[in-house]
């Protein structure tokens, strides 16, 4: 067997398949075994069918958290895709100048912290006695109260959409960023020859060719915010009144409050279709076109 062979290249690439498969098959399978057993700490495991499935498809609480879920994963993925857009293209026409590396590094400064830190520092700055943001809106406009975004539903969302966008805004820049350093600089030429404007070459040069970066970034942005809830959990648990209730938190309340560990498995393979079926779609229609 030759280097070349196309067999050869399968062979090299066997160990870590397998190690990838009894890493995704093994927990996955436990899940789904454990989706049709009554497992509560308190009586004895038992098999019961699809009673558990049909305990959380009944609760209004499933619906509501997929909602909630939904909004909450466009809002964190078009937030961070318009700011790392625009963060990308500004160090994209930038080049190699002068600090060009210091402001690459600026930029993706906040993927650094993680997101349960995240949330406390955008809880403290939204704060309405001592936030940061609070002070700077009466010293700036007309209100002269401090505004409670975390006592209202509309804008407690809003707050924790903010807080898990900044931190997935530097981690698509770096997807954007690659797809657009690897556009010939050939073609930006010719174009600016042509009489091209900058506005023309980026909407059909470098948003075209950038394409499957952007793309792949918004896949990886939506999946890691349907499932995270580190921002959620350290700024409102799921408050107020449930306007933050994520299907994660939903999870956690029926595995570590109701001690229903079958019922949290059904919610898990929920969570796990979702995510399946919106990456196989989406990456299907990558590559047709």
């Amino acid at each position: 067997m030759k280097i070349s062979d196309e067999w050869y290249g399968r062979l090299l690439t066997m160990p870590g398949i397998f190690l990838i498969f009894l890493l995704i098959f093994l927990p996955v399978s436990f899940l789904i075994v454990l989706a049709f057993l009554r497992y509560n700490f308190v009586t004895p495991i038992a098999f019961v069918g699809f009673k558990n499935f049909s305990n959380i498809f009944s609760d209004r609480l499933l619906t509501h958290s997929l909602k909630t879920t939904g909004i909450y994963t466009v809002g964190v993925t078009g937030i961070s895709l318009i700011f790392a857009l625009t963060i990308a293209y500004g160090l994209h026409r930038l080049g190699q100048r002068r600090l060009s590396t210091l402001y690459r590094t600026l930029a993706i400064l906040p993927f650094a912290v993680p997101l349960v830190l995240s949330g406390l520092i955008w809880r403290w700055l939204l704060d309405p006695a001592i936030g940061v943001m609070n002070y700077l809106v009466i010293q700036i406009t007309p209100f002269s109260e401090p505004i409670n975004i975390f006592g209202n539903s509309t804008t407690a969302l809003l707050g924790v959409i903010l807080a898990d966008a900044w931190i997935k805004i530097p981690f698509m820049t770096i997807f954007i960023l690659a797809a657009m350093d690897g556009i010939n600089q050939n073609l930006y030429e010719a174009a600016t020859i042509d009489g091209a404007t900058t506005v023309t070459k980026f909407f059909y040069i470098t948003l075209p060719l950038a394409r499957n970066g952007i793309l792949y970034g918004v896949l990886i942005t939506a999946m890691f915010s349907f499932r995270t809830i580190d921002a959620i959990w350290s700024m409102t648990r799921g408050g107020p009144g449930k306007a933050t209730y994520h299907i994660g938190i939903y999870i956690l309340d029926r595995m570590l409050s109701l001690m229903h560990l079958g019922e949290a498995a059904v919610i898990g393979i929920i969570v796990f279709v979702c995510i399946s079926g919106f990456a196989v779609a989406m990456l299907a229609w990558m590559r047709k076109n």
